[in-house]
C-alpha cells in the first residue's frame, strides 16, 4: 500500500507548492511594496485616526457621495473594534490598468489580526502618477483565519479526495500519453502528441464547500488545481480526455498500416 500512496502524496505536493509559489508571484506584482504600505497606513488612519484624517485620502468620487461619506464612521468603529493591528497579510488582488489619463484601480484584499477580532477587508486604491487616493472600502469580521478555513487537509471529505484522485489518474494519464505518442514514429506526431493534453468539457469542485460546476463547451489542458489568492478555497478541475484517446487511436491505425509487409502491399496493389 505504501508504494501506491507514496507517489500519489509527492504529487500533490508538488502541485501545492507550485501553486503556492505562482500565487505569491502574481500577488507580489499585484500588490507592490508602495501601494501596500497605503493601504497599512489608510488601515490604521481609519481605526485610531480622526474622520479628517481619512476624508483627505478618499477619492473625488468618494468625496461627492454623500452616501460613501456616511458610512466612514461605521468602518471607522468595525476598524476600531478590531484592536491594534499586529498583522495586515494580502490574500487577492486585482489591477485594472486603464488608457489615457484615467488612473489605475488596484484592488486588494486583506486579512487583518488585531488584538480583539480577525476581519477580511478590501481596499480599492486609484493611481494617478505618485499620487494615490482610496475609492472603496469594506471590512467583514471573521471567526477564524481563511487558512483554516480554506485548509486543504481540513477539507479533505471523501468526495473531495474522489475528485482529486480523478483529476491526477486523469492527468497523468494524458501526459503519459503524449510521451508515447511523442515517440511512435508516425505522421505529425508531436501535433498528436499535444493534442493529447487537452481535454473537452470541465467540472470544477470547489475544496472548501464541496460546490460543483460543469460546463460541456469547453476546452482545457490537462486539469488544474489552483488556489485563489494566497488563502482562498482551492478548485480542481477535470476534463474528459478525448484528445488522449484520439491520439492513441491515431497511433494505434498508424502503427497497424506500418505492420503490413511491403510484398503483401505489391500483390493486393496486383489483384485489384
Amino acid at each position: 500500500m505504501s508504494r501506491l500512496r507514496l507517489p500519489q502524496i509527492g504529487a500533490i505536493l508538488f502541485v501545492l507548492v507550485f501553486a503556492a509559489c505562482s500565487s505569491e508571484r502574481i500577488l507580489s506584482k499585484v500588490a507592490p511594496p508602495e501601494a501596500d504600505t497605503y493601504a497599512r497606513a489608510f488601515f490604521e488612519t481609519m481605526r485610531a485616526g480622526t474622520p479628517e484624517d481619512a476624508k483627505r485620502q478618499l477619492s473625488p468620487a468618494v468625496l461627492q457621495n454623500q452616501a460613501s461619506l456616511d458610512s466612514v464612521q461605521s468602518l471607522r468603529q468595525q476598524f476600531a473594534a478590531l484592536g491594534v493591528l499586529d498583522s495586515a497579510k494580502v490574500t487577492n488582488g486585482q489591477v485594472f490598468f486603464t488608457s489615457g489619463s484615467a488612473p489605475t484601480r488596484r484592488v486588494l484584499m486583506y486579512e487583518l489580526w488585531g488584538h480583539r477580532a480577525i476581519a477580511l477587508a478590501e481596499i480599492e486604491i486609484l493611481e494617478d502618477g505618485a499620487e494615490r487616493s482610496v475609492n472603496g472600502l469594506q471590512i467583514q469580521p471573521i471567526a477564524k483565519s481563511l487558512e483554516a478555513t480554506n485548509g486543504f487537509l481540513a477539507n479533505a471529505g471523501p468526495a473531495q479526495v474522489a475528485v482529486l484522485l480523478v483529476a491526477i489518474g486523469l492527468a497523468l494519464f494524458e501526459i503519459v500519453t503524449a510521451v508515447i505518442v511523442a515517440m511512435t514514429p508516425m505522421p505529425r506526431r508531436w501535433l498528436w502528441a499535444l493534442f493529447a493534453l487537452f481535454g473537452v468539457g470541465s467540472f470544477a469542485m470547489n475544496w472548501t464547500t464541496g460546490a460543483v460546476s460543469s460546463s460541456l463547451f469547453s476546452f482545457q489542458l490537462i486539469g488544474s488545481i489552483q488556489r485563489v489568492g494566497l488563502a482562498g478555497p482551492w478548485f480542481i478541475s477535470v476534463s474528459f480526455p478525448l484528445g488522449a484517446i484520439v491520439a492513441l487511436r491515431k497511433r494505434s491505425q498508424a502503427l497497424t498500416t506500418s505492420a503490413i509487409p511491403p510484398r503483401a502491399e505489391i500483390a493486393d496493389a496486383g489483384l485489384s
